[in-house]
């Protein structure tokens, strides 16, 4: 009866964890882990950027970065605790299975103990051999002996083996309970956090859009910017199709492909461009954070980080070009094959058109503090980065 109920629980929390998850304990606690540091390297920053009383948009993107983890670490916790619940189940589940088979086995072992005990084993073992008619039966019946004082033996063994397997899934359920206690209370904790994050949001939009004048004009800065790198762009490749083209396609060399190939398999291994860095507004078209009915179109995402400011190349490639904007800083766009990564507000470059760079090669900086504008386009594509970076 309890073994039925046990199985009946573990097809309803196992229903439920697929539903949610479909993923174990252990991957869902390293996706824990990378959430943990991005919501870390906010909190950093928005510490920093305290010191200046001063609302900004750097400011409320931080800010909703934050709560855009927090919802992420929510979901994650409410599918390791289904996750946990379903391991408990199954523990439960083993644990009442090998209960059963240890008790089969004691009753075993009792019987053939009883069962030697009462034909005096030793003494009736010799006279049963030495009655043999001839040596081969004689030689049978010793087989006989020495299989049933094995079979004592490995029941026995059975009995020692299957006693520590039960101690061992004790434990592991005892762990996983704890486990679960702790996900359930962070993740009490993380639903009053992002609580009180969205009403700073919310009064800092308050606060921001008394400046609405102020921020369009910032928000035309940028989309001057992003112009101005479709614009390289076009005129890099337009460059490209005069030198080696055929009908107006370009003609990469060998190498190029091999190189495009090896960037293609890599899709969602690269190094963050900013050591720990955070994406804080993400690709693709969307509503302003602030100004009502203002889309933004961004080609790339914004990547901050706490730990640096230094700007890392992503994978092996050679400068195509480097874009002093005034006003603007600085640009960098490098070749990887096919594909193309631009990396925009730089306020110091250290590379040169036509370096060969290596991957995790330094190519510049970016103002403590400030966002690093990260592109990725496969020839006049524009691709979302998240995508290719690791997570």
């Amino acid at each position: 009866m309890i073994k039925c109920r046990l199985l009946l629980l573990l097809i309803f929390f196992f229903g439920i964890g697929c539903a949610v998850s479909g993923q174990s304990v252990k991957e869902l606690q390293k996706r824990k882990s990378g959430i943990l540091n991005e919501l870390s390297v906010t909190q950093d920053l928005i510490k920093k950027s305290e010191k200046d009383k001063e609302v900004s948009m750097s400011k409320l993107l931080l800010l909703r970065s934050q709560v855009n983890s927090r919802k992420r670490l929510i979901d994650n916790l409410s599918q390791e605790i289904a996750a946990l619940n379903v391991e408990i189940v199954e523990g439960e589940l083993r644990l009442s299975t090998l209960g059963l088979e240890l008790n089969d086995l004691k009753v075993a072992y009792a019987s053939l103990v009883t069962a030697a005990y009462k034909t005096r084993y030793n003494q009736q073992r010799m006279i049963f051999i030495f009655s043999a008619k001839d040596f081969n039966q004689a030689y049978l019946r010793m087989r006989y002996f020495r299989e049933f004082s094995s079979l004592i033996k490995r029941k026995g063994d059975d009995i020692v083996a299957t006693s520590l397997e039960v101690s061992k899934e004790l434990t592991a359920v005892k762990l996983k309970r704890q486990s679960l206690s702790s996900a359930i209370e962070a993740r009490n904790i993380e639903v009053s956090s992002l609580s009180i994050a969205e009403k700073s949001v919310n009064l800092m939009v308050q606060q921001l859009q008394k400046r609405s004048s102020e921020l369009r004009d910032e928000q035309k800065r940028l989309t001057q910017e992003s112009m101005r790198i479709e614009k390289e762009i076009a005129n890099l490749l337009a460059e490209e199709r005069r030198k080696a083209s055929s009908n107006g396609k370009i003609i990469y060399s060998p190498g190029d492909i091999k190189v495009s190939s090896k960037f293609e398999d890599n899709r969602g291994k690269f190094p963050a461009p900013l050591e720990n860095g955070v994406v804080i507004e993400g690709f693709g078209e969307h509503n302003h954070p602030v100004l009502a009915h203002v889309k933004v179109k961004s080609n790339g995402v914004k990547v901050v980080s706490s730990s640096g400011s230094t700007v890392y190349n992503i994978f092996n490639g050679q400068v195509s070009r480097v874009i002093s904007i005034p006003g603007l800083n600085k640009i960098v766009i490098i070749r990887h094959g096919k594909f193309l990564s631009v990396y925009s507000n730089l306020t110091q470059v250290f590379v040169k058109v036509g370096d060969n760079i290596a991957i995790g090669q330094s190519l510049g900086s970016v103002k403590q503090g400030s966002f690093l504008q990260f592109e990725i386009w496969k020839e006049d594509q524009p691709l979302d980065p998240e995508v290719w970076l690791r997570k």
